[in-house]
């Protein structure tokens, strides 16, 4: 899935600041589906479907990763100010939302990276069902063919790989650490207990997989077969969600669940103009602060 950006207004977003948010929320929503829908053939129009990153990292074994739920982004300036009740109503009766290219939409608050910004301003975030839908958006912006306005993209050039690493703090060779994950099953070994794999995968990778089994192993998987309040444990059906890799273990995970993006430190721009002297000692660029970290700790 990918997540766009659109800059709807130059004022920090406040409580209450717009009453009919909820409203017109609901027809960007329904004008994005719309007009990514005429810009189709019908046999175009694609299938809901969700996209995801696979990651693989061989370290004393191979695991196959597999991302879900995340997203690409840019920005997109508006200088319009929102509609009445009853001119949103009117316009959202014409819409059509039969086919759903965009995941999510909401207000949040950020400073732009591009130019000079001493505040903060508000955009509008779009998570759009995937992230081939971003380039074609954009290009509906830039041509007014949304509600007939002209609407500057930013960073919508940014392949979603990168933008996923970079939301995330997931710079240099760093780890990437959950608070949650699901394995897929068959796991090698589950309380102790050797398993075989899927017909499909019986060729020589189960034996050289196999041959990579010891105590160091052995205690990491272990270790990480948890169960829940419900008595569960963190293993996907097999039957629903076989495994779709030859690797020695493969896991699923939600991008809300990548716990790196929490090592980030929020920085108002009041701090940055408000007279503070430059500390030595305060890593203002986020993505080399691992690089400095492992320094630290040779």
């Amino acid at each position: 899935m990918s997540i766009t950006y659109f800059h709807t207004f130059t004022s920090p977003l406040k409580p209450n600041d717009f009453p009919n948010a909820e409203v017109e929320l609901v027809r960007w929503l329904n004008e994005i589906n719309n007009q990514l829908a005429l810009s189709y053939s019908k046999k175009q129009r694609p299938r809901r479907k969700v996209e995801g990153i696979r990651k693989k990292r061989q370290k004393r074994g191979k695991v196959d990763q597999n991302e879900h739920h995340d997203y690409e982004y840019n920005d997109q300036d508006q200088e319009s100010e929102f509609d009445t009740d009853e001119e949103v109503d009117t316009n959202s009766e014409v819409l059509s939302t039969s086919n759903s290219y965009v995941a999510d939409i909401s207000i949040v608050s950020g400073v732009p990276f591009y130019g000079y910004h001493l505040s903060s301003s508000t955009f509008l975030k779009i998570s759009m069902a995937s992230p081939k839908y971003t380039v074609r958006l954009s290009k509906l912006m830039t041509e007014s063919k949304l509600f007939k306005r002209f609407y500057q993209p930013y960073e919508s050039h940014i392949p979603y790989t990168l933008q996923f690493l970079a939301d995330y703090n997931l710079y240099t060779l760093k780890s990437i650490r959950f608070n949650k994950f699901l394995w897929r099953s068959p796991i090698i070994l589950l309380d102790n207990v050797s398993q075989d794999y899927q017909p499909f995968f019986e060729t020589h990778f189960v034996d050289f997989n196999k041959m990579r089994l010891n105590n160091t192993v052995e205690e990491f998987v272990n270790g990480h077969i948890c169960i829940d309040n419900n008595g569960n444990l963190n293993v996907l059906e097999q039957s629903k969600f076989p495994r779709s890799a030859r690797s020695l273990l493969e896991f699923d995970a939600q991008a809300s669940w990548i716990d790196n993006i929490n090592d980030l430190v929020d920085r108002t721009p009041a701090t940055l103009h408000s007279g503070e002297s430059f500390s030595a000692d305060l890593s203002y660029i986020s993505s080399t602060k691992s690089l400095l970290d492992d320094v630290d700790n040779l």
